[in-house]
């Protein structure tokens, strides 16, 4: 046999309750989000480097300049700038030792992408989408700009 108790509650009382639910919940999702923000630019970087790999995905494709828009804007500060370019500069070694080549226009890409990083530190990590949307793509043509045309010295005839 069933028993339903009536519990009586007055709204002093489901008002605290209340309160303490969204305490406790509130301290858990802040612990959650202190520790996701120590890993997830590690993890971040990780997968960065993996998408400069050559056959992991399609030629050309790389979301590196992507993450270092991203990196300026959400990353903590004590890491926003080392670890995006450490990341590029141990990745560019291992991809000039597989293909065998390094080029003095690689300087260009390393400024190209600070610029991306610093131009990412511009913007309000809570801002709203459509301004870091439109971010990101002047971004990805400053880095086009810069990339594709070396200055005329380093071009030869």
């Amino acid at each position: 046999m069933l028993r339903i108790r009536e519990i009586r509650v007055t709204r002093s009382q489901s008002l605290r309750t209340f309160n303490l639910v969204i305490e406790k919940s509130r301290r858990m999702i802040e612990n959650v989000n202190g520790k996701w923000s120590k890993c997830l630019p590690y993890v971040f970087m990780t997968l960065a480097a993996l998408s400069r790999w050559p056959g992991l995905f399609p030629p050309n494709f790389s979301a590196f300049y992507a993450l270092a828009f991203c990196a300026g804007a959400f990353f903590p500060s004590n890491i926003k700038w080392w670890l995006p370019m450490a990341t590029l500069v141990l990745t560019d070694v291992a991809l000039d030792f597989y293909y065998h080549s390094w080029s003095s226009t690689q300087l260009f890409n390393y400024a190209a992408f600070a610029g991306i990083l610093w131009f990412g530190t511009r913007f309000n990590p809570r801002g709203s989408f459509l301004g870091l949307l439109s971010g990101g793509i002047l971004g990805a043509v400053f880095f086009y700009l810069i990339t594709t045309q070396p200055p005329g010295f380093l071009t030869h005839s």
